[in-house]
C-alpha cells in the first residue's frame, strides 16, 4: 500500500466460480478483509448442517456467478457434494473455505474447512493462532495443526520457523498462550528448520505436518 498509494486493489476468489475485490480506500479501514463480491457474483455462508448463516456470522463460503463452472472435467468424486442449494432455489458452489461477514457484508477469510480444529466442541481456526505467532519477534512463519487428544478431541500444535539457530519453543508457547483464548491455547510448539512442505500454489501441506508430528509422538511412546 505504501508503494502503490490509492492504486492497490486486492482480489480473492476461485477461478471456478466467483471473486471478491477490495478497493484501496476500503483497505485502510478493513486491512484483513478481501472485500465484497464482484458484479454478477454472490457469496453466502453456511454452517455444518448446511443452513445459511446470517450476517454478521462465520461459516463455509459458498459462491455463485453468471460464469460459474458446471463441474470438474473428469473430476469423478470431486464433483460430489460441491453444490449447495439455497432456500430461494439458487445453486451455489461450496468452496471449502471458512469465512466471516461483518455487518456491512465485507468478507474475511478464516481458513479451510479441512484445517479447522474442533477442541472441546469449539471451532478453532488455525489462521488466528498463526497470525498471533507471527507477531513474535523470534518467529518468521507459523503453521498450526490439530492433533488428537483424549480429553478435548483435538488440540492445536504449532510448527514455527525462526532465524534463530536455537529457539525456546516452550517460551514461544507460553508467550502465545498468554495472548490466545483458553480454547485456542497451544499444546506444543515445534521448531521447523526448513521451509514448510507446500503444493505448487505455495499453500502449506498441513497433512504432512500432522504425519510428521504423529510419527514423532508414536516414536516417543515406544
Amino acid at each position: 500500500m505504501a508503494e502503490l498509494p490509492d492504486r492497490l486493489y486486492e482480489l480473492w476468489g476461485l477461478t471456478e466460480v466467483a471473486a471478491t475485490v477490495i478497493r484501496p480506500d476500503e483497505m485502510l479501514q478493513r486491512p484483513d478483509s478481501v472485500g465484497r463480491a464482484l458484479p454478477l457474483s454472490e457469496f453466502r455462508l453456511i454452517d455444518e448442517s448446511g443452513s445459511e448463516v446470517a450476517k454478521p456470522g462465520i461459516g463455509e463460503i459458498v459462491a455463485r456467478s453468471r460464469y460459474q463452472m458446471a463441474r470438474y472435467w473428469g473430476g469423478g468424486d470431486l464433483n460430489e457434494g460441491i453444490r449447495w442449494e439455497s432456500e430461494d432455489g439458487k445453486s451455489f458452489m461450496r468452496t471449502g473455505d471458512i469465512g466471516e461477514f461483518d455487518e456491512l457484508g465485507y468478507l474475511y477469510i478464516r481458513g479451510r474447512v479441512k484445517d479447522m480444529i474442533i477442541s472441546g466442541g469449539l471451532n478453532v481456526f488455525p489462521i488466528d493462532i498463526e497470525n498471533t505467532l507471527r507477531t513474535n519477534d523470534a518467529v518468521t512463519d507459523a503453521a498450526v495443526i490439530g492433533v488428537p487428544d483424549p480429553k478435548w478431541g483435538e488440540v492445536p500444535v504449532a510448527f514455527v520457523r525462526s532465524e534463530l539457530e536455537e529457539l525456546d519453543t516452550d517460551g514461544v508457547r507460553e508467550w502465545a498462550n498468554g495472548r490466545l483464548s483458553k480454547f485456542q491455547r497451544l499444546q506444543k510448539v515445534v521448531h521447523w528448520r526448513s521451509d514448510f512442505p507446500r503444493n505448487t500454489l505455495g499453500k502449506v501441506l498441513k497433512r504432512e505436518l500432522v504425519e510428521v508430528f504423529m510419527a514423532s509422538a508414536n516414536a516417543e511412546e515406544r
